[in-house]
Formats: structure tokens, C-alpha cells, sequence
């Protein structure tokens, strides 16, 4: 990123839509910026039940076919109850910056009402990924809307209408039940952005579902490419998933609110997809306490019943999960971004990469951004420090920015003590670039 200073004090950076949310369906990485491994992780996906009222062929829920995940421990019929959760999240709590509450249809949980109280009661943020086919919509919003820490709900969407977006959930009625929630829930005044799974009946409908998306309330809507084992009728092609990119990138371009959800190569189609901080920054907890590195991923690397947070983090299954980025990857002029593409797919697949990746070395033409900024704003920093082994992290939510060599001294002053002009002439125009980076991720705020 590069930031332009003026003397305008209307130039206050525009923030590209969602860039600073934490809505998407893997991480949030930051561009140009490789995430440090964590000596714990920041935030959860916490997948409260298997349960789920959709048959999404493309669905995270690794759980739908049982012989997909070697069980290590006998499987209750039903999750953790809602006991076990509580007691589970109380152990997270301490290092935790965010939870996202997933399944299965994590409001299916018979004691939901009782775990999103449990996360209330610790004042962690939570974002509630569902399909919107909730037995109860008016408790279900109600109960969100008392609740200080829900920051949003994530809503499937995968089409512009009924056909298509019920040739993906396989339920008839689940378009109308769903479009429904997202309006009640929108007019109750929760922030709803809306997901879509690009697939092979919506791949070039995508501006059609996103007007929709916007009709019905929602404030921006997030595409994720098919994540699974390939299945004849949804799986799009490769040519159908670039054109879906393209028309992604021309959406984004012409200021509408829309953004990519999980990591796309930089190689197949040059775009705004950011990489994958699975088993750095983030981990899965699944319906039955066992930890999992990411949540589209069947590779069980623990069981939280049984050992502590800190020992399956660092247990020899999430190491050889770190290690399977391609190593051609690391010397790719974006591989700080792209992060070597998405290694559930490839071990879903039983490939050695992410089928996605194209010839190697590549190196990409990709377009600095630059943001107008005002020299008299003062930052000051929204953020916790964290300092890890070998580098320092500035946390936000799920966000990790690590500090840049030599920009340590300047992190404490980023309290509305120096204005971003001072901030040029002490520590260089590197330093005001990356403070340019913490405003986009919502990191920073002005004087």
C-alpha cells in the first residue's frame, strides 16, 4: 500500500468494503504481510453441532459424511452440550480475540442461546455464520440483538433466486425461508453481509445475487470459491471460477460492496483473494471438542478433552499441517499474500497443492493501492500488542499485522500524539505506508 499525504482534511482513506471485518471464511490475512505463527491462536470457529437443516453439496461441514474424518475418540450422537461449551470456551477466553460460531447450522444447538450467553459473559466478539433457516427467527434475532457482542451474521445465498441457490442447498423452500431471515434480521438492525459459493449454476450470476443481497438488507456479500471433492453438476469449471473472478474484481472496481470469503492462488487469477491463516492465527474446534487447523479441512491434530489448547497447537499434526504450503510457493512475489493457495483443498483432493496453483515461479503484474490521507491526522491505534518469539503482532480481532523491522519504537506513539506528517519526517514514508495499513484493516483511528 501507499499512502499520499495532503493538506485536504476531507482525505481520509477509503476503506475497501469488509476490508476490516472479520466475516470471511477462513482468515484474515493482511496483503503483503506473511502471518507469523502464533504461539496461540487469535480466534475460533467454533462448529457447535454437525447438524444442519441444508444438504449443501459444498458445505464446510467436513462431519456430513462420516467416513470423510477418522474419528480418534467414539462420537457422542450429539456435540458438546451446552455445559461442555461453556467450560471449553472459558479455556480460550484468555487468549481469544474472536469467535465464529458455525456447524452443521450452529443454531440447531439445542443449547445455542445458552453458549452465546457464555461468550457474552467473557465479552469476546462473535460472528454468527448460519444458512438462515432458523425454527425460531423472531427469539433467534432477539436474542442477537440483546447480545453486546454479536458483531453480525454471515448468511448462505448462493443464488439470485430460488432455483439457483436450492440447486446448491438441495432443500425446496430454503431460498424464500432464507431471503426472509436476512430482511427480519437486516430490519432488526443486525449486520448481515450475505455468502456465496461459487459453483457451476451461479458462477456468472454473481451481480444478480449481490443486488438481491442488498434489497433484502444486507451490507455487502462475500464469494468463496467450492471448496471439496468435485461433484459432477456443482463443481464449476476452471473457466466458469475465472470468469467469476473477473466479474468479482469488476464489481469491486466500480465500488460495490462485495469481497472475496477464502483463498484463490494469485497464480490462477490474479485478484483481491488474501491467503489462508489456518493452524498461524486461527484454529477449528469441532462438535465434539477436538481441534481441527482449519474448518474446511478433515485433519484432526488433537482432542481438547484431553490435552491442553497449547499442546495441540503445538502437536506434531498442526506442524505437518504448516508445512504443506508448496515450497516453490515461498519464492513467489506474493506468496505474502496468497500464501500458497488452500491446503484443505489440496488434502481433500490427495494432492500435494492446492489444484489451483499454475506453473511456478510466477510473478504478477499487480497494482500498488494507494489511499489519499490527510498530514494532520493523528493515529491512534485500535489494537492489542503482542510480542511472539520472534516478532511483535498488533492483534484486531482475528487480524494479525506484524510490527516491520525498526517500526517498534513508533507502535506506542500511535496514541493521537503525532500527526502522520511527523510520523513521515521521524520514521520515513515506509513507516506512514504501513500506518496506511493499519487504517484499511480498521486498526487505527483519527485524532
Amino acid at each position: 500500500m501507499r499512502v499520499i499525504l495532503t493538506q485536504n482534511p476531507t482525505d481520509l482513506g477509503e476503506r475497501l468494503v469488509s476490508s476490516h471485518q472479520c466475516d470471511c471464511n477462513c482468515a484474515c490475512p493482511v496483503d503483503g504481510m506473511l502471518t507469523p505463527v502464533l504461539s496461540l491462536p487469535v480466534a475460533y470457529y467454533l462448529e457447535l453441532t454437525s447438524a444442519c437443516n441444508n444438504r449443501c453439496p459444498g458445505c464446510g461441514n467436513v462431519y456430513r459424511n462420516r467416513g470423510f474424518v477418522q474419528p480418534t475418540v467414539a462420537l457422542t450422537p450429539v456435540s458438546l452440550d451446552g455445559k461442555a461449551w461453556r467450560d471449553l470456551i472459558a479455556r480460550l477466553v484468555p487468549h481469544a480475540q474472536q469467535f465464529k460460531l458455525t456447524g452443521g447450522e450452529a443454531t440447531l444447538h439445542p443449547d445455542f442461546a445458552e453458549i452465546v450467553g457464555a461468550i457474552e459473559g467473557h465479552g469476546i466478539p462473535f460472528t454468527l455464520f448460519t444458512n438462515g433457516r432458523w425454527p425460531r427467527p423472531a427469539a433467534l434475532i432477539q436474542l442477537l440483538r440483546n447480545t453486546a457482542v454479536c458483531e453480525g451474521l454471515l448468511v448462505s445465498l448462493h443464488g439470485p433466486d430460488a432455483a439457483t441457490h436450492e440447486a446448491f442447498s438441495s432443500v425446496p423452500g430454503s431460498f424464500d425461508e432464507t431471503a426472509t431471515n436476512i430482511r427480519r434480521a437486516a430490519e432488526a438492525g443486525l449486520d448481515v453481509a450475505a455468502s456465496i459459493v461459487i459453483n457451476h449454476k451461479n458462477w456468472d450470476r454473481i451481480a444478480e445475487t449481490l443486488d438481491l443481497a442488498l434489497s433484502l438488507g444486507a451490507n455487502h456479500v462475500v464469494c468463496n470459491r467450492f471448496i471439496g471433492a468435485p461433484v459432477a453438476g456443482v463443481t464449476p469449471s476452471r473457466a466458469q471460477l475465472r470468469a467469476a473472478i473477473v466479474a468479482i474484481e469488476s464489481l469491486r472496481a466500480a465500488g460495490h460492496p462485495i469481497r472475496f470469503g477464502n483463498c484463490i492462488p494469485q497464480c490462477f487469477e490474479a485478484s483481491s483473494s488474501r491467503g489462508c491463516t489456518a493452524g498461524s492465527a486461527f484454529a477449528t474446534i469441532d462438535p465434539w471438542g477436538r481441534m481441527r487447523p482449519c474448518n474446511h479441512a478433515p485433519l484432526i491434530v488433537g482432542d481438547l478433552g484431553s490435552q491442553s489448547v497449547e499442546e495441540v497447537w503445538k502437536s506434531d499434526g498442526m506442524a505437518h499441517w504448516r508445512s504443506l504450503a508448496p515450497a516453490d510457493c515461498a519464492a513467489c512475489s506474493v506468496f505474502a499474500t496468497c500464501h500458497g493457495g488452500c491446503r484443505a483443498q489440496a488434502m481433500i483432493t490427495g494432492q500435494a497443492q492446492d489444484p489451483l496453483i499454475q506453473t511456478l515461479p510466477y510473478a504478477p503484474n499487480l497494482k500498488l493501492q494507494e489511499i489519499s490521507l490527510y498530514a494532520g491526522l493523528r493515529p491512534v491505534g485500535e489494537f492489542i500488542r503482542r510480542f511472539e518469539t520472534d516478532v511483535e503482532v498488533l492483534l484486531h480481532k482475528s487480524q494479525v499485522v506484524p510490527v516491520p523491522t525498526g517500526y517498534t519504537p513508533l507502535v506506542p506513539k500511535l496514541d493521537g500524539s503525532l500527526t502522520l506528517h511527523q510520523i513521515e519526517k521521524q520514521y520515513g514514508s515506509g513507516a506512514v505506508d504501513w500506518v496506511g495499513v493499519l487504517h484499511h484493516e480498521g486498526m487505527v483511528a483519527w485524532a
